[in-house]
């Protein structure tokens, strides 16, 4: 019987150390401040009608990583933003408004994966 309590106090702790140490799947605050690092240089490839705009640049491995974070949220008035979508560029839709607020979402994907129907961006907030 001591045995096996060792052996399952050794296993709750394995189990607690894997959901400490698992990586957040919600973005946060120093994921905004990754992409908005690096929205220089990006190509503006179109403006909705809210005056939202989409970026397009190459992908790295940090935005990527962000960019595959939980999806909460869609583009907010660009029409069509399938178009822009291509293979190893992430789109960010950059939202007008006040510092301190959601500024910024971020897509990384396929044509498939910009379905109109669910949510398909990650939303950054400061």
């Amino acid at each position: 019987m001591k045995k096996f309590a060792i052996i399952f106090g050794i296993v709750l702790l394995a189990v607690g150390i894997l959901f400490v140490v698992k990586p957040s799947k919600v973005a946060n605050a120093k994921d905004f401040a990754l992409v908005y690092g690096s929205l220089s240089g990006a190509a503006m490839m179109d403006m909705g009608v809210q005056g939202d705009y989409v970026l397009r640049f190459r992908a790295t491995p940090e935005l990527i990583k962000i960019a595959n974070k939980k999806k909460t949220v869609t583009f907010l008035s660009i029409e069509n933003p399938k178009q822009y979508v291509e293979e190893g560029y992430v789109l960010v839709n950059v939202i007008p408004g006040e510092i301190g607020s959601c500024l910024l979402r971020i897509f990384y994907g396929t044509e498939a994966d910009m379905d109109y129907d669910k949510m398909y961006a990650v939303e950054l907030c400061e």
